[in-house]
C-alpha cells in the first residue's frame, strides 16, 4: 500500500512537471515575439514647408518605443543656424495588414528665430519594407510663436522609420513580415 501511494504521488509529480514544461514552453514561444520597449529613430527628409523652392525641412528623431507610444526628442533643421529642438510623443492609432497610421503631437524651442515656441502635429501612413523599416509619408503643421510675430506652417514629406514594428495590436514585435489570418 505504501508503495503504491508513493508510485502515484511520484506520477503526480512527473504530470506536474510535464505539464509546467509544456505550458512554460508555450508562454515561451509567445513571448518571443512581443517585446516590451525598443529604440527606434525616425529620418524625414525632403519635407517641403513652403511657398518658395528652397523651402524644405530635415527632421531627425530618436528614442524609445512603448507599446503602441514612442517617446524621443526630434531635432529638425531649417536652414542657416536655425535649429528645432523638441520632444515628441508618436501614438500608433491602426494598423491594418503593413499599413501603419500614426499621430504625433511636439512641442519645442526653435534657436536663433523670432518665433522660439513650435507646437507640432502630425499624422503618418508607414508601410512595413523590411524587419525594422517602415517608409512613408508624413503631413502635419507647426505653429511658431514668437513676442509679436506667430505664424503656422503645413509640411508634408517622405519618412522612414528604423526600429521594431507593431503587430495588429499595436505592440512591438521581432517578427519578419505579418502574418494575416484569412477569413472565406
Amino acid at each position: 500500500m505504501v508503495e503504491k501511494i508513493k508510485s502515484y504521488n511520484l506520477m503526480r509529480a512527473l504530470y506536474f512537471i510535464l505539464l509546467f514544461f509544456i505550458l512554460s514552453n508555450a508562454y515561451s514561444q509567445d513571448s518571443t515575439f512581443k517585446v516590451k520597449s525598443s529604440y527606434y529613430s525616425r529620418i524625414q527628409s525632403l519635407t517641403y514647408d513652403g511657398v518658395g523652392s528652397n523651402r524644405h525641412l530635415q527632421i531627425i528623431e530618436g528614442g524609445k518605443s512603448f507599446s503602441v507610444l514612442d517617446i524621443g526628442i526630434a531635432i529638425a533643421y531649417r536652414g542657416g543656424d536655425s535649429l528645432i529642438i523638441m520632444p515628441k510623443l508618436t501614438l500608433d492609432a491602426s494598423q491594418y495588414q503593413y499599413l501603419s497610421n500614426e499621430y504625433s503631437i511636439g512641442f519645442g524651442y526653435y534657436y536663433n528665430s523670432q518665433t522660439p515656441m513650435v507646437f507640432d502635429i502630425s499624422s503618418t501612413i508607414l508601410a512595413q519594407v523590411h524587419k525594422k523599416i517602415a517608409i512613408g509619408i508624413s503631413a502635419g503643421f507647426s505653429d511658431y510663436s514668437g513676442d509679436a510675430i506667430n505664424y503656422t506652417k503645413n509640411y508634408i514629406g517622405f519618412i522612414v522609420r528604423i526600429g521594431l514594428l507593431r503587430d495588429f495590436n499595436g505592440m512591438l514585435t521581432k517578427t519578419t513580415r505579418m502574418r494575416f489570418n484569412h477569413h472565406r
